[in-house]
């Protein structure tokens, strides 16, 4: 099978010379989320007791008024700019990414370089993320499943911006199918990175909220742009015709220049040749059902 290892080689070699800008674009498309977080903890520090304690005291809806109005203003213009700014520069972050891999640098304008698909993107997030949500909330693995199919959804219309919303959907479902194993052993390898700054904010973020703030943000910044680069690799390998056997080609091709004999050679070749052709056939079974 495809390891994660696959896919972050290649990542690693389309981001060399370029980690500071890749991380830059990274760090402005999730400003209106850590932003907005990083705004609130400050706010309910600061209004803790009177917020704590109007919201014990409101068993009626009337009764929220005693809340400040800093707060109300405060959490409904963030999640606001969340809403409306994160789709769009996510998409941006997806086209920057892709590009790098074919060696084409757009620098930080990449970020911007899908604003013109404003409302798909609103409504891919919405289209893509509400089933997601309640997928996770009501029986998990079907939100799971969902999620890997709509995975590649924002790389297709970052490349194709013409295309439809629905249309991205479909291509990203059909483009998965039988590689979702893959998919989620390389997202799921990113997890344990950023896994340390999670513990520490959580146990430690009351007492050093800002440098400890700061750290979790450097460490989601990085694996985000690491992960964002290594997916625009696995778009590229599901999307492409004859892209995995490019992807076998180039492990065998690292392989002999790691200096392994050639039975270790032959024998991972014989693998990988019955991996692709058991890929073939589900998905040479899926397209006739879909038929």
């Amino acid at each position: 099978m495809l390891y994660p290892s696959d896919f972050k080689i290649n990542a690693r070699k389309s981001l060399r010379g370029k980690w500071l800008i890749a991380m830059l674009v990274v760090l402005v498309a999730v400003l209106p989320m850590d932003i907005g977080d990083a705004a609130y903890r400050w706010l309910n520090d600061c209004r803790k007791e009177a917020v704590l304690q109007a919201l014990q005291q409101a068993t009626e809806l009337s009764q929220f008024a005693r809340l400040p109005v800093g707060y109300w203003l405060f959490t409904g213009a963030a999640l606001l700019a969340d809403l409306l700014l994160t789709p769009v520069l996510e998409l941006g972050k997806c086209n920057y990414f892709l590009r790098l891999s074919y060696g084409d640098d757009l620098g930080f304008r990449g970020l911007v370089s899908r604003m013109r698909s404003f409302g798909k993107a609103l409504w891919l997030s919405l289209r893509t993320g509400v089933p997601i949500a309640l997928g996770l909330l009501l029986l998990v693995v079907p939100g799971f499943i969902l999620s890997a199919n709509y995975s590649m959804a924002q790389f297709y219309l970052a490349e194709e911006p013409e295309i439809s919303v629905e249309e991205a959907i479909r291509r990203s479902k059909k483009a998965v199918y039988g590689y979702r194993l893959t998919l989620v052993g390389l997202q799921f390898s990113f997890v344990l990175w950023g896994l340390p700054a999670v513990i520490l904010m959580v146990f430690l973020g009351d007492r050093f909220f800002v440098p400890l703030f700061l750290f979790s943000l450097l460490t989601q910044v990085f694996v985000d742009a690491y992960r964002t680069g290594a997916e625009a690799w696995f778009y590229r390998m599901v999307s492409e015709r004859g892209g995995t056997q490019r992807v076998v080609k180039e492990r065998l091709e690292r392989m002999a220049a790691e200096g392994e004999d050639q039975t270790q050679l032959h024998m991972e070749k014989e693998k990988l040749e019955k991996y692709l052709k058991d890929i073939r056939k589900v998905r040479a079974a899926k397209s006739y059902y879909d038929d």
